[in-house]
């Protein structure tokens, strides 16, 4: 039963149990009621599904089905021509970047690390050019 104050009582309904109309004043052994209940179904195997707010009852979970294997091989297949892509233009925005900055000489091509430096002390010092040149 639900307590509605100045000992008026409700029966509840299964529609009283819903989170924006449940009235927190809900017996303390209702509630122990509940969790018993709970917890003997979880005793037998079964796992809870609450479906949001409702108190659901509760219900076996369905086991995954492994993918077969050439499922498996093409998903494989695919994540390593998405990353393939994603390596070559990454490449080639580093290979742009190479032809932009200055470099020492053109005998050996920079590392990713060292084209990443070059360009972090081009841009310094381009904004440093800036600056001197707009406080004259």
């Amino acid at each position: 039963m639900l307590s509605l104050g100045a000992g008026a009582t409700q029966q509840p309904q299964a529609s009283a149990y819903s989170a924006p109309s449940r009235h927190w004043s809900i017996k303390y052994e209702e509630d122990r009621e509940m969790q018993t209940a709970v917890s003997e179904s979880r005793s037998e195997g079964q796992e809870c599904c609450w479906s949001g707010w409702d108190w659901g009852e509760p219900r076996r979970r369905a086991q995954p089905r492994q993918p077969s294997p050439t499922v498996l091989r093409r998903r494989r297949l695919a994540a390593n021509a998405r990353e393939r892509r994603r390596m070559n233009g990454l490449n080639e925005a580093f290979d742009r970047l190479r032809e932009v900055i200055p470099s020492i000489g053109q005998d050996h091509k920079l590392s990713k690390f060292e084209t990443l430096q070059m360009a972090q002390s081009y841009i310094a010092a381009l904004s440093e050019l800036l600056e001197r040149s707009g406080a004259r």
